[in-house]
Order: C-alpha cells, then sequence, then structure tokens
C-alpha cells in the first residue's frame, strides 16, 4: 500500500507553522493581549495580537478615502469568526475592523485592516 492522504491538514492537527505561530504570539516583545469585541457588542473574546503601522496612509485621489493606518494579526484558534465593523481593544487603544482576511496559505491567521476609534 501507499501512503494514506494527509493534506489538507486537519485545523485541530499541530502543524510545524502553528508551532512557529505559537511562540512568536507568546513573545511579550512581538505580541500584546488584546480582545475581539463582535459587531453589536457582546462577550470579547481575548487573543494575542500583533500590531504593525504601515509606512503611511495614503489618500487616493482627494477622494478621503485612504488606507488602514494599523493592520493586525491574529491566530484563527484564538478567534474563529472575524467580521468587519467588530472592535479589536489592546490595552487602552480601540479599532474597528475595516477588513479582515487570511494572509497564510494554511488559513492560520487573520490579518485586520484597523481603523481608529475615535
Amino acid at each position: 500500500g501507499g501512503c494514506p492522504a494527509v493534506w489538507p491538514v486537519p485545523v485541530t492537527a499541530m502543524t510545524p507553522m502553528a508551532a512557529v505561530h505559537d511562540a512568536i504570539f507568546a513573545d511579550p516583545h512581538l505580541a500584546a493581549d488584546g480582545v475581539y469585541i463582535p459587531p453589536g457588542g457582546g462577550g470579547g473574546q481575548p487573543c494575542r495580537v500583533r500590531l504593525a503601522a504601515p509606512d503611511q496612509a495614503v489618500g487616493l485621489l482627494g477622494a478621503g478615502v485612504s488606507t488602514a493606518a494599523v493592520t493586525a494579526t491574529l491566530r484563527v484558534s484564538e478567534v474563529a469568526d472575524i467580521r468587519e465593523k467588530g472592535v479589536l481593544a489592546v490595552g487602552d487603544q480601540r479599532w474597528r475592523v475595516a477588513a479582515a482576511s487570511h494572509v497564510d496559505a494554511d488559513r492560520l491567521l487573520w490579518r485586520l485592516d484597523l481603523e481608529v476609534l475615535r
């Protein structure tokens, strides 16, 4: 017999990439404690968050549209469902989720484009 089919890897299996992400998100210099709050409120989901600020926010043709000022990366294992207009809080800072997408082929991570809540 041949090797059994093992792809795609079940979400519950610890893959090497999942182990790498766990180590990165556990590092206090690379990630922070946060809370994701779904649109409409409700109970928040604690999670580890990696924040990044792009080099600049750029207005598009003077239309008042700009790129996200802050992006965040979260693990799907901590927050399985993220929706636009949800809120991400880290410390005393809060952002509204403008867009959410998966950035890796294994769908282990969320990438969030965030807007500052004023």
